[in-house]
């Protein structure tokens, strides 16, 4: 669990995230899956973000998720790709964190989860996120 993220979203300013640039096809599950996601991950408090139609986050410092962004560079058909209650994601570490990019899905969906996150807990948040994905953004069409 992590325990650092438990700060409630009143009183705290608006996560600062910025709207990924998105397909028509990607808005429509966006506009859909945003609403969707859960109150708590992980056991943080949703927050306010700058864009709510495209993002949400939760805890301080915070978990944040973008709706629609870009397919990763990086990600190649030999790319470990991890599976969490049925939803793909492909992880990408730097000196920041450990960004979590949904695969195979309509619309690519992103996690941030902040360096200050154990790297044996970074997977946490995917779990309570992963019914709303699933339920919210259908798998990419062959």
């Amino acid at each position: 669990m992590l325990v650092a993220l438990t700060a409630g979203g009143c009183g705290q300013d608006p996560v600062k995230v910025q709207s990924p640039e998105l397909t028509s096809s990607a808005r429509e599950v966006c506009d859909r899956l945003v609403p969707a996601l859960p109150d708590r991950v992980d056991g943080a408090d949703r927050r306010e973000t700058t864009q709510p139609a495209l993002t949400a986050a939760w805890g301080d410092p915070p978990l944040v998720l973008r709706c629609g962004v870009t397919r990763p560079a990086d990600l190649s058909p030999t790319s470990e790709i991890l599976e969490v209650e049925g939803v793909e994601w492909f992880l990408v570490e730097s000196g920041a964190g450990y960004t979590f990019t949904t695969v195979g899905r309509t619309a690519h969906v992103e996690l941030t989860v902040p360096a200050e996150v154990d790297r044996s807990e970074a997977t946490a948040p995917l779990v309570d996120l992963a019914a709303a994905v699933a339920g919210h953004d259908p798998p990419e069409e062959p």
